[in-house]
């Protein structure tokens, strides 16, 4: 359960990571050839400071060096310039540029197949790419709101101190907050383990998120777990120094996750995750 816990508080943060939009463009739109022997499982839209990244995610059956020659034969005959080839932890990553128009192919294998993600997007010449734009955000949080947006705080779960409510939503039983704060993760650990108390709730032992994520690195579907993309943040740097605070009351349970902010710079505080289920 505590495994459970800390992934869907990683699917948030991955929410608050990209403003995605529905993929509703098709492989039509797609600058380049799919990989050879491939089909198409899915396609994604990130907006980043204004710049469109359009990603598809393919399948195929074909070695790795065939697909990387398949791309490096058809970039050259296209007159297109090679920017990087390297390869990471996640596999394989290829480059391209021509003109404004920037390609990158990233080929990873996984159960006897090579997954392959193309993303391309435009990028001006000397302006700057999606790495540097994340590096510019992580030090100046330009991704986060300066003032509270649009929503209400729950009367009987107190807000966390000297903070900002970056998302709020509502959907019938379920009330959903994220903040940011200006406290430690530890320190607001501590608000909520008091003040929830002070208030009635039943508080269960808190879950470090450091700990349930390593239990989770020990699983097999981890051996291919997704990485952070773009963002320079590993998972392991993003779950340090977090708790997963349960609560229950009469009235319905309540979940306060509380995490270190490791996107602006250092000092910048923390996010507070807070979830409400109202009993029916």
């Amino acid at each position: 359960m505590r495994i459970k816990t800390v992934f869907r508080f990683l699917a948030v943060c991955l929410f608050l990571l990209f403003t995605a939009t529905d993929p509703v463009f098709s492989q039509d739109e797609l600058s380049v050839p799919v990989p050879p022997q491939s089909v198409m499982l899915d396609t994604h839209q990130t907006q980043l400071e204004g710049m469109k990244i359009m990603s598809f995610l393919f399948e195929s059956q074909a070695e790795e060096e065939t697909i990387n020659k398949f791309y490096e034969d058809y970039f050259k005959k296209s007159k297109f310039e090679p920017v990087q080839d390297r390869a990471g932890k996640i596999g394989r990553l290829l480059r391209f540029r021509k003109e404004d128009l920037v390609v990158n192919i990233v080929i990873t294998p996984k159960q006897g197949k090579n997954q392959v993600v193309i993303a391309q997007y435009l990028q001006p010449q000397n302006a700057p790419g999606p790495e540097e734009l994340l590096r510019n955000w992580k030090n100046a949080q330009g991704y986060l709101p300066k003032e509270d947006v649009a929503g209400e705080d729950l009367d009987f779960i107190p807000r966390p101190p000297e903070s900002i409510r970056v998302l709020y939503n509502k959907n019938n039983q379920l009330t959903f907050i994220f903040y940011s704060s200006k406290e430690s993760s530890k320190d607001l650990m501590n608000f909520y383990r008091h003040k929830m108390l002070a208030l009635g709730w039943e508080a269960e032992e808190p879950i470090d998120m450091q700990e349930a994520y390593r239990e989770a690195e020990r699983l097999p579907a981890m051996k291919n777990a997704p990485q952070l993309p773009l963002s320079g943040i590993t998972i392991p740097q993003l779950v340090e120094g977090g708790y997963i605070l349960k609560f229950k009351s009469s009235s319905g349970k309540a979940e306060v996750s509380v995490f270190n902010n490791n996107y602006g710079q250092e000092g910048q505080g923390s996010f507070v995750q807070v979830s409400y289920v109202q009993e029916k």
